[in-house]
């Protein structure tokens, strides 16, 4: 792999990007959470319900 230098902004902006978010993704980050830890949904209801009967042809 080639070796890549960095100019110092770069390293900086890097740098930030890492703090930023080095929580992204785990069970610190409170927004994936909601969406990896959902409350169960409740299956729909219908009423009235019925089954139509079958026909005998």
């Amino acid at each position: 792999m080639a070796d890549i230098t960095l100019t110092s902004e770069q390293t900086k902006f890097l740098e930030e990007c890492e703090e930023e978010f080095k929580n992204r993704y785990t069970e610190e980050d409170n927004d994936f959470m909601k969406i990896k830890t959902p409350e169960p949904k409740k299956p729909p209801i219908v009423d009235p319900w019925y089954n139509k009967p079958r026909r005998h042809d």
